[in-house]
């Protein structure tokens, strides 16, 4: 069983977290700062689902709330990544590096922005889910793990399907997070392959990475030699998903 206790705990740690992180980054839009930001935001996505799926429910402000949060990070962080996998693909444009530190800075003051001016109604939404959450049987866990494990199947078997990757890369973090709200000794009980599932998600996460600074790279690049060489990364990281996908079906 989880409780609505621990359900309770785990909430308010996460956007402790959150407020912890975004006081850092409004000081120095430090990249780590951010990353972590996105991944409390996650984990609460993921406690909002399982409290809807087990009977609850989440107002519609609260789910706009959070989601324009984690969107407008995103663009912060998509910019930042991208930047990375252009140097490592050996491009070298002045101009492309210029108007990526315009948008991290635009960005980031517009996420700042949002965040503070959003304070006062994410205390009162995060309050009225603090109060309704409930005890959930281990029952209901294992029906809904099942419900969301076969759905990343579907994307593996009988064969990979690229364009679903990144879709099932949401779901396996949604099982991870749930799961990370147990107990040590009810952990064992369901029977899941977690360490296997984060890495299968961490590489389809890089795959994906990949695809985003591709259409960057055509943009700022003409060099074949570069598009190449971006090719092979992405090659190499579809191959690491598809031998990561075969230890888990």
């Amino acid at each position: 069983m989880l409780s609505k206790k621990r359900q309770q705990q785990y909430f308010l740690q996460r956007w402790s977290s959150i407020l912890h992180h975004f006081e850092q980054f409004a000081r120095r839009t430090n990249a780590d700062d951010l990353h972590r930001i996105r991944v409390e935001l996650k984990k609460i996505r993921a406690m909002l689902f399982l409290h809807e799926e087990t009977g609850g429910s989440v107002s519609k402000r609260e789910h706009q709330l959070v989601r324009s949060i984690f969107k407008q990070a995103g663009k912060i962080r998509d910019a930042q990544i991208s930047a990375h996998l252009v140097k490592e693909a050996g491009v070298v444009s002045i101009e492309f590096f210029t108007e990526h530190r315009k948008t991290v800075a635009t960005e980031s003051r517009k996420f700042v922005k949002l965040f503070n001016g959003e304070a006062n109604h994410m205390v009162k939404e995060n309050t009225k889910v603090w109060k309704s959450l409930k005890n959930i049987s281990s029952g209901e866990l294992e029906k809904l793990f099942a419900k969301l494990w076969l759905k990343v199947q579907k994307s593996y078997v009988p064969k990979l399907v690229q364009k679903e990757l990144h879709d099932s890369r949401k779901i396996i973090k949604r099982i991870v997070y749930i799961h990370s709200m147990l107990k040590n000794k009810d952990i064992k009980k369901f029977g899941l392959e977690i360490e296997q599932m984060k890495m299968l998600e961490e590489n389809v996460g890089n795959w994906n990475d990949t695809k985003v600074t591709a259409m960057l790279l055509k943009k700022i690049s003409g060099s074949a030699v570069q598009r190449k060489k971006l090719t092979a990364i992405s090659t190499d990281r579809l191959e690491k998903v598809q031998k990561t996908a075969n230890s888990l079906f």
